[in-house]
């Protein structure tokens, strides 16, 4: 950063190895004093301070003052990162310029100047640096000090796991390296393991997980192509469909858990298909206590070993993605390949990066410590103390009916991570993949040598509502629930004894302002108003629009052109059936089609919804969506846009500018929240605005997006599904946020 003629940068700390590769690394920090009594820029007289950034890797170590004759060449690597050797040759690198601390001025003497100390060359080898970490292990070795080094092994400045690096890992040959598309496995179920073994099997994925948390970027282990699975011990799709077909008409049986006083069948599949599988109700006064009882080993086995734990469940539920895409297919309507992506790797990403903040939450604190405070002349006092992760109690997971395992998991994992155990009571009509996951969960348990009662199942015959029974027990600790504002609200208000968890419904915007990609707009639009019939939380919902039209890369659009050309854009994207059926799925209750047939008498129809035959399953109930034209400035539409609307339903809103569409934005998640908001512009000032207003109010932002990605969607380790700060949720999948309440730290001090 240039000020005032200068570059202020601080030099951190180096390995010698990193001088002889020709690196130097570099953090920016404006305006910290040393220890060493010297100053930085922001400190010397007469100088306006820069604004604050904070340095881009700990530990800070010498503040300096770079003199303006640096080359132009090497301010990018000072204030971004390493620079290598070959950089170096193109121009002598000037020694930093030390400033010291100015004392008072002398009487009679002008005011301070800073002296420098004359810059002299400094020779740096060509070598180029790696940009990464590289792990060498040999192909026979599969100890984790030399396979999988521990994360405190692979620290460089911080001791948190959120700041450790990401790590490449090398295989010497002959042994080739992990598959690109199945880079973890699981243990062949049945066989009997010890959590040290597992700690062994999935460290690597556990550092990777938490590097990939600390840098947003790009990452999974799980692939997302139907073609990646059927091999190493995972389910091809013929054997995914004959596992899930060998499920149906049968009773869901969960060896050695208590209390089952009867079995519910309440499953009908969306596409028309009768599930028939029973599953155990249980008596709550006898499960519930039998699952607290469990939390004893649970707790003492430490976070690390949660953590691999858990990860074994993930890598058995990977491998058997075919069969959990047609349990969630089945249960919530979703066509079959959202269903295999949505609610089997992307769901598991979700839960491995619950698990990776959970573990990074409760390390944060030491195991142990030695305290000594001197006394003067008497001896100190010494003492040695613990600190041990403590799960809260029973969580309880009330699930949802349209995504199941991707909203469901990180919940359930990190719950369980953090030390709690999970009683899992699924939607009625969407028990079957939360069920195989409490399955898959309890064989691992106990396989582990640990209580399989740290996980189970309960389900409510139809109208029951055991839900604000259970929601009341006093072992009920920690609450999640997906669904209704209005049993949300009562959870949040009634379950005073739990640290509840919702996601409920919300008011999704866009705004569209101008655009310099108007077929992009309108084809990313089309997309997301049509996948999954808009049954999703993340749809879109109200497109505010100027009722003075926009401007476009192809001319001035008018609000009614906006509208019809959308329309269009839907119709076509829609218009082969088979295309439809892959996109919109199945309407996944009579509510939903109920909403889109009564459309018609909110307002002006701009694109009316049609039925669409799906020749597979002919019972399906596939509607494509309905656009409806509304007014702002009419107070009779409010209600219709200041309510969500779950479905392919969506109104575009004439407003009378972009300021006003902003300012009805900021009202619509102030009372009404959101999940999503999007916008299209290409005025600063006007995008400017609409952060503004997200950042008050608490909403997830995405800008201009005209391609392949689509406001729907979220990826794990990157993207925060909501905000946790507006009415449509009070968490956000996923933060630290969200696991750290799950579990408390309990300290145990003795004398040394």
């Amino acid at each position: 950063m240039l000020h005032g003629g200068a570059v202020v940068a601080t030099l951190v700390e180096h390995r010698d190895s990193d001088l002889e590769q020709g690196v130097w690394r570099v953090g920016v920090a404006l305006g910290r004093h040393a220890d060493d009594g010297t100053q930085s820029l922001r400190d010397l007289p007469g100088r306006a301070p820069p604004p604050p950034r904070p340095p881009l890797r700990p530990p800070l170590r010498l503040p300096v003052r770079l003199p303006v004759r640096t080359p132009a060449w090497l301010l990018p690597g000072l204030l971004s990162g390493p620079v290598s050797g070959p950089a170096l040759q193109s121009a002598p690198l000037l020694a930093p310029t030390v400033v010291r601390r100015p004392q008072p001025d002398p009487p009679g003497r002008g005011p301070y100047r800073p002296i420098p100390v004359r810059p002299r060359p400094i020779t740096v080898p060509a070598r180029p640096p790696p940009t990464h970490t590289v792990i060498r292990c040999p192909p026979t070795t599969t100890a984790r000090s030399a396979r999988t080094p521990s994360l405190g092994q692979l620290s460089t400045g911080s001791d948190h796991p959120l700041h450790r690096p990401i790590v490449r890992y090398q295989y010497l040959s002959p042994s080739p390296p992990p598959s690109p598309t199945r880079s973890w496995s699981a243990v062949p179920t049945g066989t009997a393991v010890d959590a040290a073994q597992l700690i062994n099997r999935h460290r690597a994925t556990l550092d990777q997980a938490i590097a990939a948390i600390g840098d947003r970027e790009f990452w999974t282990p799980h692939p997302e192509h139907p073609k990646a699975y059927g091999e190493n011990g995972s389910l091809s799709a013929a054997e995914g469909k004959a596992a899930f077909e060998a499920l149906l008409g049968a009773r869901f049986d969960l060896p050695g858990q208590p209390g089952t006083v009867d079995w519910t069948a309440t499953e009908r599949s969306p596409y028309g298909l009768e599930l028939g599988v029973s599953y155990p109700h249980a008596d709550p006064g006898v499960l519930l206590p039998a699952m607290r009882a469990a939390m004893a080993s649970w707790r003492t086995a430490g976070p690390e070993a949660r953590a691999a734990v858990c990860l074994e469940v993930l890598a058995r539920i990977n491998a058997r993605t075919h069969e959990f895409a047609h349990a969630v297919m089945h249960t919530s309507g979703q066509a079959f390949m959202m269903a295999l992506q949505a609610g089997g790797p992307h769901a598991q990403d979700r839960g491995l990066e619950a698990v990776a903040y959970a573990y990074a939450e409760q390390t944060r604190t030491p195991g142990t410590a030695e305290w000594v405070k001197p006394q003067g002349k008497r001896d100190p006092l010494r003492l040695n103390k613990s600190f041990t992760a403590v799960g809260r109690g029973v969580s309880l997971l009330i699930g949802c009916n349209t995504f199941p395992t991707w909203n469901g998991y990180p919940a359930f994992f990190a719950s369980l991570a953090a030390g709690n155990p999970v009683l899992v009571k699924p939607h009625p009509r969407a028990i079957l993949p939360l069920a195989l996951t409490v399955r898959t969960a309890r064989e691992v348990l106990t396989e582990a040598g640990f209580d399989p009662n740290l996980v189970a199942l309960t389900t409510e015959h139809e109208g029951e509502g055991i839900a604000k029974d259970l929601a009341l027990r006093p072992e009920v600790r920690v609450i999640d629930y997906t669904g209704s504002t209005a049993f949300g609200d009562w959870l949040e208000e009634n379950a005073r004894q739990a640290r509840v968890f919702t996601e409920k419904a919300g008011v999704n915007t866009v705004i569209l302002d101008s655009t310099d990609h108007y077929q992009g707009l309108l084809s990313n639009l089309a997309f997301s108003l049509s996948l999954y019939s808009g049954q999703m939380c993340t749809t879109p919902q109200n497109l505010l629009i100027p009722r003075d039209g926009i401007a476009t890369d192809v001319g001035h659009k008018t609000y009614e052109e906006v509208v019809s050309d959308l329309a269009a854009a839907v119709s076509g994207l829609l218009g082969d059936d088979g295309r439809a059926n892959a996109l919109l799925g199945a309407i996944v209750n009579p509510q939903v089609r109920e909403r889109v047939d009564d459309a018609g008498a909110l307002g002006e129809v701009a694109l009316a919804s049609r039925a669409v035959e799906n020749p597979d399953f002919p019972e399906a109930t596939v509607r494509t969506p309905v656009i409806i034209k509304l007014d702002a400035a009419k107070p009779e539409a409010e209600p219709h846009y200041l309510s969500e609307c779950f479905g392919p339903l969506s109104f575009a809103i004439a407003v009378d500018s972009s300021s006003d569409a902003a300012g009805l934005l900021r009202r619509t998640i102030r009372e009404k929240g959101a999940m999503t908001v999007s916008a299209y512009t290409t005025s600063p000032d006007v995008e400017r605005l609409i952060e503004e207003v997200c950042f008050d109010e608490c909403a997830q932002l995405s800008l201009n997006l005209t391609s392949g990605v689509y406001v729907n969607q979220t990826a794990a380790f990157s993207d925060f599904h909501g905000s946790g700060g507006n009415p449509a949720a009070n968490a956000a999948l996923c933060d630290a946020a969200f696991v750290a309440d799950r579990f408390r730290m309990v300290e145990v001090r003795r004398p040394a």
